[in-house]
């Protein structure tokens, strides 16, 4: 893996503590925003990839949206 590279488990990992940087409560946290985030990690795995791809992110939001 280069440097510019980042697993979606890290990404995920990454924005939860950012979101308990900011103050959110663990409530919110693990009702809100973790579920949320975990669909994204099986939407990643169904296509057999762990690496954070704009492209694969960009599919998901337009299935999610439908």
């Amino acid at each position: 893996m280069d440097s510019n590279t980042v697993t979606i488990s890290e990404l995920i990992s990454g924005m939860l503590a950012e979101a308990r940087r900011l103050g959110m409560s663990e409530s919110t946290i693990w009702r809100d925003w973790e579920p949320k985030a975990n669909s994204v990690v099986m939407f990643y795995r169904k296509r057999g990839l762990c690496v954070y791809s704009s492209e694969v992110t960009e599919e998901y939001l337009n299935h999610y949206q439908k």
